[in-house]
């Protein structure tokens, strides 16, 4: 699905792929001419003598010469289109599996009909239960479609934000500050552990929220119960009973819960951008790193009693420490 989608992407918006390796662009550079190769490909396709600098080499397509190879410039523009064109490939791709799910059912279901008004006879009332199970299950699958295309439109809760933690004029954004900021008591507030959670809560349903982090900062992303201790060593998320955290800190992936501690194996990039995926009755929280290409971080599976808040957590404190709540998938 991931393949097909980027290719119908690239045809769609750009004309064309790569006209030498017919592929999404790859470190994309532009040639004087105007047209543009994967770095890789231009370099592959010059012949020996314009490697060697004897002769220069030419555009594969309309023959220009150029100087050399080396000397391309990266189309920068054409970079960035590309990377949001494979960020959006995911999440299209779940569409796709929506899509597939929701044929598959309707093809299962074809053969029932409404059955006659007669309700005693077996095959009718059999063919009846299928149509109800068929609806309820098209309605659960038009509302994860929902929920996909629509994430929660969340903010910070300034009254519970740890005085080392400066949040945005907007509530989007919470950045790390040493300057210790002048916030009012209120008893909602940590005072411990450098900590803020959302305004919204949950008590049921399905809910999806992504958030972005600063490329080296350390952070703790999860959700907690309203009692949550608001200070000492126990307030921290994932070192009581009543919250769950995903934590980034000293180049190492770990979950908690109940202060149990477990480092998860080495992840292939460091998570930048991460979903957060909610199903209350379901008693699932699921984490997704989104930069790039779509990697599953770790499934927490439990019992919600209470209503849960989005919690978030910074522990370094550079210039890039910093959590952003995004409106886009």
């Amino acid at each position: 699905f991931l393949l097909l989608t980027e290719t119908l992407i690239t045809q769609k918006c750009f004309g064309n792929d790569c006209p030498i390796c017919f592929q999404l662009f790859c470190d994309p550079v532009v040639l004087p001419c105007g047209h543009n190769y994967c770095r890789t490909c231009i370099w592959t396709t010059a012949s020996p003598a314009s490697k060697s600098g004897q002769t220069p080499p030419c555009c594969p397509e309309c023959r220009g010469k150029f100087q050399d190879v080396e000397s391309l410039q990266k189309n920068f523009k054409l970079c960035n289109i590309v990377e949001g064109f494979r960020a959006s490939a995911s999440h299209l791709e779940r569409f796709l599996l929506i899509d597939e799910k929701m044929r598959e059912v309707i093809t299962s279901n074809s053969s029932s009909q409404i059955p006659p008004k007669n309700p005693f006879n077996g095959k009718h009332l059999q063919a009846s239960l299928k149509t109800q199970d068929f609806r309820l299950e098209m309605t659960h699958l038009l509302d994860s479609l929902h929920i996909l295309l629509n994430p929660m439109e969340l903010t910070f809760n300034l009254c519970t934000a740890h005085p080392s933690l400066l949040v945005s004029n907007d509530l989007h954004t919470v950045k790390y500050t040493p300057t210790k900021q002048l916030y009012p008591e209120h008893p909602e507030r940590f005072t411990s552990a450098p900590q803020i959670l959302c305004t919204k809560g949950f008590s049921g349903g399905e809910h999806i929220w992504v958030v972005e982090v600063g490329a080296n900062a350390m952070w703790s992303l999860g959700i907690c119960y309203k009692s949550i201790p608001r200070c000492g060593d126990h307030s921290r998320l994932g070192h009581n009973s009543v919250s769950w955290r995903l934590q980034w800190k000293n180049s190492k992936l770990t979950v908690c819960q109940s202060s149990c501690n477990v480092a998860l194996v080495e992840v292939k990039n460091h998570p930048q951008r991460v979903e957060i995926a909610l199903d209350y009755e379901g008693g699932v929280l699921t984490f997704h790193s989104t930069k790039g290409h779509r990697e599953h971080l770790y499934t927490f599976r439990t019992v919600f009693r209470e209503p849960v808040y989005p919690a978030f957590s910074i522990h370094s404190n550079t210039p890039d420490s910093w959590i952003s709540l995004q409106s886009e998938l």
